[in-house]
């Protein structure tokens, strides 16, 4: 019995090295200036907005949905304006961003206090888009809440990072209303 909970710890630990391994050696693909440039840009566009799914339902939500985007870099905007379409693969340095909530304060149309779930904070890229003579990939981050709302107001403070020299602390104001979307 002792042998295989050594080998189970073993076998874990192991798989913790290589991910780590594999997540430095990632990390050492991109310079320091790209990597200040794809957090600088996703700070600039960030935003709070209401997710696709709650605005065809029209209804309460209980997600944050905090939504940016990053530039493509030229090799991958060229094969997207040739082809129509990119690959999506992992390893790219926007999949070494991590996000991490610093700080909050939220209220719902019921002047009730809602709580965010810091464990399940979702990452996403999505389709890309041009702007001006640019193509951009969408960056957005979902993370769940306590209660359902239809409006929210407070704020939010975020922190993204890839290493300890490339991080930014974001500020985001939330003034929320499902209902203003629907008029627009």
């Amino acid at each position: 019995m002792y042998h295989i909970k050594f080998k189970s710890f073993f076998a874990i630990a192991m798989m913790i090295v290589f991910t780590a391994s594999c997540q430095e050696k990632a990390n050492d693909r991109f310079s320091a200036a790209e990597k200040s440039a794809i957090l600088d840009t996703i700070k600039s566009r960030m935003k709070v907005e209401v997710e696709d799914e709650v605005e065809s339902d029209k209804m309460p939500t209980d997600v944050l949905f905090l939504s940016s985007a990053f530039l493509l870099d030229k090799a991958t905007a060229e094969k997207n304006e040739k082809e129509g379409w990119v690959e999506n693969k992992d390893g790219e340095l926007e999949d070494l961003i991590q996000v991490e909530i610093l700080d909050y304060s939220l209220k719902t149309e019921k002047n009730e206090t809602i709580s965010l779930d810091k464990k399940q904070i979702s990452i996403m890229k999505s389709p890309f888009f041009d702007e001006g003579n640019k193509t951009y990939s969408y960056f957005s981050i979902s993370i769940p809440t306590d209660k359902k709302y239809a409006k929210l107001t407070g704020k939010i403070k975020i922190l993204l990072k890839i290493d300890d020299a490339n991080k930014r602390e974001i500020d985001l104001p939330v003034n929320l209303n499902i209902e203003d979307f629907f008029n627009k």
